[in-house]
């Protein structure tokens, strides 16, 4: 098990700068990452096009690949195509749906009595409100433009914290259009938690199951569970990331190494193992 995580990828992780508190910077989290022999990550911020950050990163680290991520938030103009395509053209990788935005988030947050982020309930906020991709039998208008501008620049769709229906119909058609680089969001997080007959339907659509470090560290995912998906439904649709960054959880490059070390102890082989974390995600962001 010598140097399991050599070449992999952390597809989801949150350094600072960032509008909250973040265990590492862009370029502590990849002096780490670099010693523990990875090849990149994406710099995911609920708020901004984190491209920029990533360019200076492959900058300072040349031959490590760190990739950046927009997300369509309200800070973004939500389902906005205009911030897909100049995100395209700056060369961002991937594109999330609505995160912390998303109207399942706020149902979700409301229903668990925690307050909604950041100017949404606001007397300033206006007309912000929930995002929904999917409502009434239909996707909403902007999304078929945003698939094809995805597509255009071969970036990688994300579903972001949609819920499964929502996330469903999306795939759907992004599959219908072609789009070949597609990944679920963490799948067993509780705002977006799937079934598995769900997640056998995002794997139809050509999309890959994302499962973060954070839910099995927060027990919404046990690895024996994981162990049992990834039997079922087979790692070459599957990615491993972490979803870490947060000030009050430990530093992310331990956490993937200690859980790469006890999935493979829980009977997941090497060879599945790098599957998930090396050849799933260079095919995706490489």
């Amino acid at each position: 098990m010598e140097n399991l995580l050599k070449g992999a990828y952390d597809l989801h992780v949150h350094p600072s700068p960032d509008v909250v508190p973040r265990k590492q910077d862009d370029l502590e989290l990849a002096r780490s990452y670099i010693q523990a022999g990875m090849k990149g990550f994406v710099i995911k911020a609920h708020y901004f096009n984190t491209e920029g950050r990533a360019y200076h990163v492959r900058q300072a680290f040349p031959g490590f690949h760190a990739v950046g991520a927009v997300v369509l938030n309200n800070s973004m103009g939500g389902l906005n195509p205009y911030a897909v395509r100049q995100a395209g053209m700056l060369g961002t990788k991937l594109v999330f749906m609505p995160t912390m935005d998303a109207q399942n988030m706020w149902d979700y947050l409301a229903a668990s009595g925690a307050p909604i982020p950041f100017g949404a309930s606001s007397k300033s906020s206006g007309e912000v409100r929930g995002i929904r991709v999917y409502e009434n039998g239909a996707l909403a208008q902007p999304i078929d433009e945003i698939l094809d501008l995805i597509l255009q620049y071969d970036m990688v769709l994300c579903t972001g914290h949609l819920a499964p229906e929502e996330s469903l119909a999306l795939l759907r058609r992004a599959h219908e259009k072609g789009l070949k680089k597609m990944i679920a969001t963490h799948v067993e997080w509780p705002a977006t938690r799937a079934s598995l007959e769900q997640q056998k339907e995002y794997v139809r659509c050509g999309a890959f199951l994302e499962h973060n470090i954070a839910n099995i560290m927060s027990g919404d995912l046990e690895i024996p569970d994981l162990v049992a998906q990834i039997r079922e439904i087979g790692a070459q649709h599957m990615v491993l990331s972490t979803d870490l960054g947060q000030a009050v959880n430990p530093e992310p490059a331990a956490m993937f190494e200690e859980y790469v070390r006890r999935l493979v102890e829980a009977g997941v082989t090497e060879e599945e193992m790098r599957q998930m974390i090396v050849q799933n995600p260079s095919y995706l962001v490489e």
